[in-house]
């Protein structure tokens, strides 16, 4: 099992939970609940530092495989867009937080 440092959890305007670090430097987004390409809601867990001024390298946990990609907002809500170099993608259900 992967483990993130999280210091606290809030909600979002949209309902979705944000996962803080407060490091030094202040707070720093450690896990989204973001939205997937299937419409689910699942923990994306960011990997490292921003790569433009508005994504995150991040990954999610797909049953037993793991999808790379990054997480991006639209208008507010969390979404997670996994890279396109993957082999294609079976989405399995949500266990929890599913829409």
């Amino acid at each position: 099992m992967t483990r993130y440092r999280t210091d606290r959890i809030e909600p979002n305007e949209h309902g979705q939970m944000i996962g803080y670090t407060d490091w030094i430097g202040g707070p720093s987004i450690s896990k989204v609940e973001a939205d997937c390409p299937d419409g689910r809601q699942r923990w994306a867990y960011v990997t490292g530092e921003a790569l433009t001024w508005s994504s995150l390298p991040a990954f999610i946990n797909n049953g037993k495989a793991k999808v790379t990609g990054w997480i991006g907002t639209d208008e507010g809500r969390w979404l997670f867009h996994p890279h396109t170099d993957q082999e294609p993608i079976q989405w399995k259900a949500a266990k929890r937080n599913s829409k």
